[in-house]
């Protein structure tokens, strides 16, 4: 079950994705599933990157790197989780 700190970070997250791909590349995005667009990020590194570092900045925490995994990067409520927990920390 999601909290409210859950559903807005989902928020966040969800926007900073979409930003990555509708500046990023010539996909229409809107037709896709929060998987497919991860999917697509993590299918480039500079793109990967991008979302860690915006996320990062968004939230202004930094992420230990043993919570970056593929798991991260491919799963929306494995990331929220990590998020969650490193603003609590």
């Amino acid at each position: 079950m999601e909290t409210n700190t859950q559903t807005q970070i989902k928020d966040q997250v969800t926007s900073i994705i979409n930003n990555i791909l509708k500046y990023g590349s010539d996909i229409n995005i809107d037709d896709l599933t929060v998987q497919d667009k991860l999917n697509i990020i993590i299918s480039e590194s500079s793109q990967a990157l991008e979302l860690l570092t915006t996320i990062e900045d968004e939230f202004d925490i930094e992420l230990d790197d043993d919570d970056v995994d593929l798991d991260f990067f491919t799963n929306i409520d494995v990331m929220i989780v990590k998020i969650a927990q490193t603003l609590t920390s």
